[in-house]
């Protein structure tokens, strides 16, 4: 089996795959602050109370795929002292299988170079991956396979947080689907414009990388913790994929089966 870790600033994702089929997902809450030692039991009791239908500790192949830097060694270092397996990480010189056309590969988020891969996997480019996490990103393939640029903007909860951070009156509030597009009080208004606002932006830009691209048929896959939300809104029609991330990461370790399994073996006490 195959494990597949998803660091995010908010939420750990795991997705435990039995050869080509995604069998288990689950999530924790990132926390900078707990050690490998608290992980190891959070993560262990999450597949535990599936009962004996999953074991973690039988798992052979782990990737991991992090924005958060301080806590990767944590994650890979919990899953590590579980399964006795040294975990793969999305990292420069790991074998993706993409065309990337940008200036700096090293900038390139990993979680936008999973969604990516498995992006091809369900639409022939020219495509776009809009992923809705903690920040709203927009990654372009054009028609020669390339991941030609990405569109990096305020997520929906960080655009509300930031709100109530810098106004002196405005609460912190939760996304939530609006009641309708005029609020009639302070919350349903401030929710009404993230939601609404973010729905029209992503429209607006899903526009702008059609131009760019000089296509009419752009197809778009939408992933992402606030995509149920925010899609009804949009006037596009776009193909959500929630487990993309996981999917991907599935699909780059097997680009990477054999200098993984080589790498283990050399490195066995």
């Amino acid at each position: 089996m195959t494990l597949a870790v998803n660091i995010g600033n908010s939420r750990i994702t795991f997705g435990l795959f039995d050869r080509d089929k995604l069998i288990y997902d689950t999530a924790l809450t990132s926390d900078i602050r707990r050690c490998s030692n608290e992980y190891a039991v959070l993560i262990d009791s999450v597949f535990k109370s599936r009962g004996n239908e999953i074991d973690i500790s039988k798992t052979e192949n782990i990737i991991i795929s992090s924005v958060v830097p301080a806590l990767t060694a944590v994650i890979a270092a919990a899953i590590q002292s579980l399964t006795g397996q040294k975990p793969l990480c999305v990292e420069a010189g790991i074998k993706t299988g993409l065309d990337i056309k940008i200036d700096y590969h090293t900038q390139l988020g990993a979680d936008i170079v999973s969604n990516t891969s498995a992006a091809f996997d369900i639409y022939k480019p020219p495509f776009a991956v809009i992923d809705l996490g903690d920040a709203t990103t927009f990654t372009a393939v054009n028609k020669n396979n390339e991941l030609c640029g990405v569109i990096i903007s305020a997520g929906l909860r960080m655009s509300l947080d930031a709100l109530a951070l810098n106004t002196s009156e405005l609460p912190q509030i939760y996304p939530a689907e609006p009641k309708s597009v005029l609020g009639k009080n302070t919350v349903d208004s401030m929710n009404s414009g993230a939601v609404f606002g973010h729905a029209c932006m992503i429209d607006g830009i899903i526009d702008k990388i059609s131009m760019e691209l000089n296509t009419g048929e752009l197809n778009i896959i939408a992933t992402g913790f606030w995509a149920d939300i925010c899609l009804p809104y949009c006037k596009h029609d776009m193909k959500s994929e929630p487990l993309l991330t996981l999917k991907g990461l599935y699909k780059i370790f097997n680009h990477n089966y054999r200098n993984y399994r080589a790498y283990k073996r050399y490195n066995q006490p």
